[in-house]
């Protein structure tokens, strides 16, 4: 498995990160089995998570579609449905967890030998926790920014209107962040445009009317 470590030659980039391993974080997971007698018993897990490098991933998706179409039988066709897309979806959790599941105690040591030895050990809500753990701590170690509270996206919508950051800025936000933020600035649009019902006079009396609103009769010669 791809390691940063590893990267060779002398690039900056390897000069910048060649000496750190990629960040790690620890945590543990209660899981659910029973002993020899059929009595329940819990288990914790104690493991850790590393980030994966873009090869890694993609190797991983790549993984994910080559098992699923050899050894489980299914076409790429097949992952068009609902049903496809939820197998495919575990499966590709399976094999990254396979790359960044860490030794809680060896934050070196891959926690299982491979992908199969997850599929066969784990159940899939167990592999799903695992993930959640795993996309969590991504998201809290990420460049990218996630708005934390309204007064946080308020700050971020006046600044962008002041123009006192740059539009580049957005680039740094998460999907949701930034719908967040495109709404607000709607909203804001749509409350300025509004009219407002103190700047529209009332309709002007038709002519056939007067002021009093007694109808004006207009004689016409030879009718």
């Amino acid at each position: 498995m791809t390691d940063v470590a590893s990267l060779a030659g002398s690039t900056p980039l390897a000069r910048l990160l060649g000496g750190y391993m990629p960040p790690r974080k620890r945590f543990t997971l209660d899981v659910l089995r029973c002993d020899a007698a059929g009595a329940p018993v819990t288990i914790t897990l104690r493991l850790a998570v590393r980030a994966i490098s873009v090869e890694e991933t993609e190797e991983a998706h790549a993984e994910a579609v080559k098992y699923l179409t050899t050894k489980g039988g299914h076409t790429r066709e097949d992952f068009i449905t609902s049903q496809g897309d939820s197998i495919m979806e575990v499966e590709l959790m399976t094999q990254v967890l396979a790359r960044a599941l860490m030794d809680h105690d060896d934050l070196r040591a891959p926690f299982a030998k491979d992908a199969a030895a997850l599929r066969g050990t784990l159940f899939t809500d167990e592999i799903e926790a695992c993930f959640r753990e795993y996309s969590a701590w991504q998201a809290e170690r990420s460049p990218i920014r996630a708005l934390r509270s309204a007064d946080e996206l308020r700050e971020v919508v006046d600044a962008l209107g002041k123009g006192r950051v740059e539009r580049t800025s957005l680039l740094r936000f998460d999907v949701i962040s930034l719908t967040d933020i495109a709404l607000s600035l709607a909203d804001r649009v749509q409350k300025q445009t509004r009219p407002n019902s103190s700047d529209t006079s009332p309709p002007s009396e038709s002519p056939a009317t007067s002021s009093t609103g007694s109808e004006i009769r207009v004689e016409i010669p030879g009718q």
